[in-house]
């Protein structure tokens, strides 16, 4: 997803309006902020990793708690990000 967020941001310019497959209409700010929000809550993941933690742990943690208020319940984008997370278990460092 961080990959792909960053992709589309290089494509983007102010006028660019993104139509997703679902929800509203993005812009390149949009966009951003998505990425922003990925990638904190990717060291998050990473953090719990470390920990030898589960997902159950991470959610309790609420790392998406400054972004919710924007983006809504983040309990499924949570599980699949935990879970896309062991194929890129090595990039996050300090795991194994």
């Amino acid at each position: 997803m961080v990959d792909g967020l960053k992709t589309l941001i290089g494509r983007a310019d102010a006028g660019t309006v993104v139509v997703p497959g679902h929800g509203g209409v993005l812009t390149r700010d949009d966009l951003k902020a998505q990425l922003d929000m990925c990638e904190a809550v990717k060291e998050m993941i990473a953090e719990t990793f470390r920990q030898a933690n589960d997902l159950e742990d991470l959610l309790a943690t609420h790392p998406t708690r400054a972004y919710d208020a924007r983006w809504g319940d983040p309990a499924r984008f949570l599980a699949q990000a935990h879970a896309g997370a062991w194929g890129h278990v090595r990039e996050l460092g300090g795991i194994f």
